[in-house]
């Protein structure tokens, strides 16, 4: 009896140490296994390669990262990555499992996204599917079916570290460079639904950064994420722009640019019910409109220079030496917008030749009732 007893309990102990040994293989060749599955995923992304160079198991916080992620669009010459981020950490957040939400959270450090276009379609880069001549989409993998397969778990919570957004026009004359760096980005809520304790807007996403120019940036957005047509509310303020830093786009836009300047654009949307209204306000503040190059413009180009230089002047406040005005716009969803052309002018006039508009968001009363 006792021979049959260790001859059990040695061939438990045996099923016991393969288990164990099968696991210990299993977990470390899990990292490799995941890295090969993922690049062969981005592979597969319509017109574009993807790679990541380690992948990392988290099982007691039921995630993964990836490491140097790198994306890039097939054939182009010259562009930076569409995407690459230092780190991506995917983890299960067991705090809404408590209350009965599968989701997940994400964590980017250091993330960037290029946008880019060119005056061939080979150069252009955005986050639209790939399709033919006709128009029908092309019979790859698009971004959504990709991004699902990374992150196949509803995302509560997203957080952007130290990251990046770039837009470049190759196409304008001057190339037209944007960007917004060091942002940082919070978004809660993702996956909730409206209660008596998260309110009617559960969701909130707060972002900052620095813009070209050496500008600030500020988003405040409050939503309720899971209902269409979109409700929410949105608060932007981008401020202490060098204007110099923009002539690029300026040229490309208006064809004038500026020799001295700062500005300053805020914003306030509220959407509920398919409807939406709001206002944007932009700033400028010490225009002045002669630089070094005016000497090579040709003289039509200088004239339309003058012009601009002149009306901005008029309709300058003689103290804060700020032209400045409201531009009120509302709409529908489905339809589209109507801007308030008439209060735009009487706000940029009352500006001048009146009273000078405060720097800030207006805290109108008419978006602030419409807002949830």
């Amino acid at each position: 009896m006792k021979a049959w007893l260790k001859r059990d309990l040695r061939r438990t102990e045996l099923v016991v140490a393969i288990i164990v040994v099968v696991l210990i293989a299993f977990r470390l060749a899990l990292p490799a296994i995941l890295k090969h599955e993922i690049n062969q995923r981005l592979a597969n992304i319509a017109d574009y390669d993807g790679h990541v160079d380690d992948v990392g198991v988290h099982l007691l916080h039921g995630g993964y990262s990836m490491h140097r992620l790198v994306v890039k669009k097939k054939g182009a010459r010259g562009n930076e990555p569409f995407v690459n981020a230092d780190d991506i950490r995917f983890t299960i957040a067991y705090r809404d499992l408590l209350h009965g939400r599968f989701t997940s959270d994400i964590v980017i450090t250091r993330g960037v996204m290029n946008f880019e276009t060119g005056a061939s379609p080979q150069a252009k880069q955005n986050l639209g599917s790939a399709k033919t001549a006709a128009g029908v989409p092309k019979p790859a993998r698009p971004w959504q079916d990709a991004f699902k397969d990374l992150f196949p778990i509803k995302i509560g919570h997203l957080e952007l570290i130290d990251s990046r957004i770039h837009y470049l026009n190759k196409s304008a004359d001057p190339p037209v460079n944007l960007s917004i760096d060091h942002l940082e980005l919070t978004a809660n809520g993702l996956r909730t639904r409206p209660d008596p304790q998260t309110g009617p807007l559960p969701a909130t996403i707060t972002a900052n950064g620095r813009t070209i120019g050496g500008g600030h940036f500020h988003l405040e957005i409050k939503v309720e994420p899971l209902v269409q047509p979109p409700h929410f509310t949105l608060k932007l303020a981008l401020e202490q722009v060098d204007l110099t830093a923009l002539n690029p786009f300026l040229l490309h836009s208006a064809d004038v640019d500026v020799g001295r300047g700062t500005l300053e654009v805020y914003t306030e949307i509220n959407a509920s019910g398919g409807n939406y209204q709001g206002y944007v306000k932009p700033m400028l503040t010490n225009l002045d409109f002669h630089n070094r190059k005016d000497e090579q413009r040709p003289p039509l180009q200088l004239l339309w220079k003058d012009i601009v230089a002149a009306v901005t002047r008029l309709l300058r406040d003689k103290q804060q030496k700020q032209v400045a005005t409201v531009i009120p716009f509302s709409g529908k969803f489905a339809t589209g917008s109507n801007i308030g052309v008439g209060a735009t002018v009487r706000t940029l006039f009352y500006n001048g030749f009146v009273q000078a508009l405060r720097r800030g968001l207006e805290s109108n009363p008419a978006v602030a009732k419409k807002g949830g």
